[in-house]
């Protein structure tokens, strides 16, 4: 039987309340990030900025890089409430732009992890997120209804395509995820087209 990897949310498509004034809030905020702490993988090439933070937040153990906090309640006024039910203890949102190709990596080594992505905007007529599968790019592809998704980090490695032609914005997340709401979620059938599998 495929194991599943990757899985997308039945949460409402996340976009922003009024598009001139989230791209007021991105021009003037977006900022290269620095990393200030080092893991197994080569620093990325960033800019954005984290638009929530929990009270438990610690700038030192979370996000591996120093970014800008911005308040986007006003055009994302959503985004919390959307995915703070897969989570026990949400810390931090951030939203970046890539800035160069990201090649196939796994963000957590060592451990099994459940990454959260949204892809909030995209310029490019092609999926650009893949995972490396049977040593082949599987693409993640998306509904029309919903932009965010979950994959298992620890099994395969992911990576994205850079063109410096189209701007693309991810949100990531960080925090404690509740490990039965997952397992549903993993268990559905819903929205399984969209699923990547070994």
């Amino acid at each position: 039987m495929n194991q599943i990897v990757s899985k997308v949310l039945d949460i409402p498509k996340l976009t922003p309340t009024n598009w001139d004034l989230w791209w007021n809030i991105w021009n003037n905020n977006a900022k290269p990030l620095v990393r200030y702490q080092q893991n197994h993988n080569k620093p990325g090439k960033w800019i954005g900025f984290d638009c929530y933070r929990g009270d438990s937040y610690n700038p030192l153990t979370e996000g591996y890089y120093n970014s800008e906090f911005v308040d986007c309640s006003s055009v994302l006024p959503d985004l919390i409430d959307n995915i703070k039910p897969i989570f026990n203890k949400l810390f931090l949102v951030r939203i970046l732009q890539s800035t160069a190709i990201f090649s196939p990596h796994s963000d957590f080594k060592d451990e099994e992890h459940i990454a959260v992505r949204t892809l909030l905007y995209d310029e490019n007529p092609s999926s650009t997120f893949y995972y490396i599968i049977n040593n082949e790019k599987v693409y993640q592809t998306l509904p029309p209804n919903s932009n965010t998704w979950i994959y298992k980090d620890h099994l395969v490695q992911h990576g994205s395509d850079f063109d410096e032609r189209y701007k693309k914005l991810l949100v990531t997340y960080y925090g404690f995820i509740n490990v039965e709401k997952i397992n549903t979620i993993y268990n559905s059938t819903l929205y399984d087209e969209y699923s990547a599998k070994i």
